[in-house]
């Protein structure tokens, strides 16, 4: 239950997740073909071929995400299970991100709420994580870096 001191009341949190989701929203068109190289590992991983990019190649470590290619292979699976185009991962993979990015938004806002003698940078807390580029980013691309430059 929501306390009346609380810095943090719903409207804000709902604000600010809003605001979150349109900023995510901006990059959304952004494709960089590194974000397929999570997916190329899980596919390999959900065939039952371990953790590989091809056969071609000696087995390397070509990922530094490994939690990341566990969530891509459940959605590889999902897609394959259920007969989708293979192109459905990256947009499963968005709405995922992006769930989740507003998710971070609301626990940081939830955990705010505890802190009454937090008023003002509540408010600054929230902004900066609705606004922080790499969550912004993350949620529009499986959790890549934004590009530099």
């Amino acid at each position: 239950m929501l306390r009346e001191t609380s810095p943090v009341p719903a409207w804000m949190t709902a604000a600010f997740v809003g605001l979150f989701i349109l900023f995510s929203a901006h990059f959304l068109y952004f494709f960089v073909d590194d974000e397929a190289i999570t997916f190329v590992y899980a596919r390999n991983l959900v065939r039952g071929d371990g953790l590989i990019y091809n056969h071609i190649e000696p087995r390397a470590e070509g990922y530094s995400n490994f939690m990341h290619v566990l969530v891509a292979s459940a959605i590889v699976g999902v897609v394959d299970g259920v007969g989708w185009p293979r192109e459905t991962v990256f947009f499963i993979g968005k709405a995922f991100s992006l769930i989740c990015g507003a998710a971070l938004i609301w626990l940081v806002a939830h955990v705010l709420r505890s802190r009454p003698d937090l008023t003002r940078p509540a408010a600054v807390a929230l902004a900066t994580a609705a606004f922080a580029g790499p969550i912004a980013c993350g949620a529009r691309r499986a959790w890549r870096p934004c590009p530099s430059g």
